[in-house]
């Protein structure tokens, strides 16, 4: 989505005035290099058991994709990318896919009202990959110190509900100030 509102001009008939990103995956190649290291690679397999299950799901559906079957199957999210998402979307390969699709470089050309909200413990978007962006003027970025990935839970009850992410998209996309309301 990131990427989208920084080519904004590429789509005269797209009118969005506001976006909201939790968590988003800027750095495609930096993010899938720290989910085979981090955790001893937990999420990377987590990942792969999914794709496995989908891509068999895929194969029943679609017999003739040539990209269906992946035999000897990938052992890492990047090997996947390079064998599967990237061909089959026209790319020359997953370092390709990553440098075409991540937006971190692109931030600063986003014209829409945009906030960018992340965690500082997300393990599978690493934080660090947004201490050095350059960001435009229309861009505000938040930063948690806990949420893991799109785990946004409130220690308190003001609302009625510990999930807190909700009621903050919706401020957001309603012009309410969410100025150190971010639990």
């Amino acid at each position: 989505m990131l990427r989208m509102l920084a080519q904004h001009q590429q789509y005269p008939d797209l009118s969005i005035i506001r976006a909201v990103a939790f968590a988003p995956p800027i750095d495609l190649a930096y993010g899938c290099q720290q989910l085979s290291i981090r955790n001893r690679g937990l999420y990377d397999r987590y990942f792969l058991k999914g794709l496995r299950r989908n891509l068999k799901r895929r194969r029943s559906m679609y017999p003739e994709c040539p990209y269906s079957t992946l035999n000897p199957f990938p052992k890492t999210l990047e090997e996947f990318d390079d064998r599967f998402t990237a061909p089959l979307n026209g790319f020359a390969g997953a370092a390709d896919y990553y440098q075409q699709s991540s937006s971190k470089y692109q931030l600063h050309k986003i014209q829409a009202t945009t906030t960018i909200i992340y965690a500082d413990d997300d393990p599978v978007v690493p934080s660090e990959v947004f201490t050095d962006v350059e960001l435009s003027k229309s861009t505000k970025i938040y930063s948690t110190t806990h949420g893991g990935h799109l785990g946004y839970v409130s220690q308190r009850l003001s609302t009625g509900d510990r999930r807190w992410m909700d009621s903050t998209v919706i401020d957001l996309l309603t012009e309410n100030s969410i100025h150190g309301n971010l639990c």
